[in-house]
């Protein structure tokens, strides 16, 4: 009787194993993520995302532009041969010449590095050996960051229209929202482009509207033709990929609410802002020093995986080696090109070089009292999620808003470029360093963004999983429903607008005209009595 009650439950806990590896087959997709931005930062958020969408199963293609192999059986890198070493070979980007750029060249140079990449990626092998793949293979979803803009968007042509979600490691909420055709908010949504104040005057939001609209009709009508050509020299059965970007179902956007202005949001769009950062991993603090007594604080220095330290002047590495020499009881990490000693000068004992540090782990190790960064939003983001003041020093794009927003939110300070010098820095370190409030705001304000539910990696998973489970009946419901088709006029109801200034002159002007009948009735009534008097 025994053996037969422990073969009864074999039996039944290896049906109960095939059932959970059936269901889990059943549940998993070939999911293809394109991820063709020119940034090492992008690049890192979107091997996250995947990374998450593979360890729930699913067999995931990130295809980019840095790097080649596996990870895991089931996810794949597949490398844009040729456009890495296109880019590497015009040379290291001037980030003080981008620093130096107005709005309008910005755009520009944003628009032709898009270009660029298009025009390599075309011709690579991995594209053509994607595009090669039996008829009989297909991708449940694509995933597409959609600040490489809609080039690669031809795999979706070639894969036969599987469902779409648009990604961004950059707080697009405006540019995302441009997808869905939802109208922007110029008064007080400001520009990325250009430094503007969080309270904009009258001057700022006519130069922002300037600004933001010139940005959307560039694109709809010269850099989008401009893509769609160079795709059809190459793909003679696509007229568009440019509008293949309208037909997404959601857009999943590394947005948090803190870091972002007052606007109003469509369900279309779902923020999971730190969605990038990792748990933190022990570290050896033992070189540092601090396990000695020898220094007191420490200063993380990093100017991101994009902004090159050595392309930012000799002025800000003489100031930064300047300010360590003042305060020996710091212990400065300095994140420098190379593991070499920048400019090849002679730096204080306690400046730490490397052309690379475990960032998040410092951050969350407790260790770091005061972060120089440039204010890209991963940093910033890792920063605020482990409690860390910073000070930001803005280059260029959407650096200027994040560093203006941690300041007014009390968690750091701001200090230009331009007004950068060793005394400057010094002053600024010293507040942040020796003023507990900003210590104590940046760990309250770390404590609610952990407390948010769903977490934001959970929260991109669960979106991209409903698209593939709903997308059917997501698009029948929304048939005829699509705000691209809604005019500029009819968009901000300037015909309504229109009317109504129009009905208030009308008015006006059979108000002025009654008046003066009035006017001129009483004054001949009144000349008519006094002459019979």
């Amino acid at each position: 009787m025994e053996y037969l009650w422990s073969s009864v439950l074999t039996v039944i806990a290896r049906l109960a194993l095939f059932g959970m590896i059936d269901v889990c087959l059943s549940h998993s997709s070939n999911i293809l993520y394109i991820s063709a931005v020119a940034s090492p930062s992008h690049f890192l958020w979107s091997e996250q995302l995947a990374k998450a969408l593979a360890a729930k199963g699913h067999n995931v293609t990130l295809l980019n532009i840095y790097k080649q192999g596996s990870s895991g059986k089931n996810m794949h890198f597949l490398k844009l041969d040729g456009v890495e070493e296109g880019l590497l070979a015009e040379g290291p980007v001037d980030y003080l010449e981008l620093h130096q750029l107005s709005p309008f060249q910005l755009l520009s140079s944003f628009a032709d590095l898009e270009f660029s990449v298009c025009e390599r990626a075309l011709v690579s092998t991995a594209l053509q050996r994607l595009r090669q793949y039996p008829i009989s293979f297909t991708f449940q979803l694509i995933i597409h960051d959609q600040l490489a803009g809609p080039c690669l968007l031809l795999l979706l042509e070639t894969f036969r229209h599987p469902p779409l979600v648009m990604a961004s490691a950059a707080s697009s909420y405006t540019s995302s929202a441009l997808v869905f055709g939802s109208p922007v908010f110029t008064g007080f949504v400001p520009s990325q482009l250009h430094d503007m104040p969080l309270q904009m005057g009258l001057v700022d939001r006519g130069y922002n509207f300037l600004l933001t609209h010139l940005e959307v009709m560039s694109r709809q009508y010269f850099y989008n033709p401009l893509i769609d050509r160079l795709v059809q020299r190459h793909c003679e059965n696509i007229t568009s990929v440019s509008q293949y970007e309208s037909s997404a179902i959601r857009a999943v956007v590394n947005s948090m609410s803190l870091l972002d202005p007052p606007e109003p949001r469509i369900s279309q769009i779902v923020a999971v802002g730190g969605l990038h950062i990792t748990p933190t991993r022990p570290i050896d603090v033992s070189y540092l020093g601090r396990d000695k007594g020898k220094y007191t604080k420490l200063v993380l220095v990093s100017f991101g995986s994009n902004v090159l330290i050595s392309t930012l002047g000799d002025g800000t590495i003489q100031a930064l080696a300047a300010v360590a020499r003042k305060m020996p009881f710091v212990q400065f990490l300095w994140k420098t090109d190379t593991n070499k000693s920048p400019l090849g000068m002679v730096l204080p004992s306690n400046v730490l070089t490397a052309a690379w540090f475990p960032q998040n782990d410092l951050l969350g190790g407790g260790i770091v009292d005061v972060f120089v960064t440039h204010g890209g939003l991963l940093s910033v983001q890792e920063a605020i999620w482990h409690g860390v003041p910073m000070l930001g020093v803005p280059v260029y794009g959407d650096q200027y808003q994040n560093v203006r927003r941690l300041e007014r939110l009390g968690i750091g300070r701001r200090l230009l470029l331009e007004a950068l010098s060793a005394g400057s820095l010094q002053d600024h370190l010293h507040a942040l360093i020796n003023d507990e409030r900003y210590t104590e705001r940046a760990r309250k304000i770390s404590r609610m963004v952990r407390d948010a539910h769903p977490a934001p990696r959970a929260k991109a998973v669960w979106t991209i999983e409903w698209v593939m489970r709903n997308y059917q009946t997501s698009s029948e419901l929304l048939l005829g429903v699509d705000l691209n088709g809604v005019g500029f006029i009819e968009k901000y109801t300037l015909d309504v607008l229109a009317f109504v200034l129009l009905a208030i002159s009308c008015c006006t002007v059979a108000l002025y005209h009654l008046s003066t009948a009035c006017y001129r009735y009483l004054i001949y009534r009144f000349a008519m009595k006094k002459k019979m008097e």
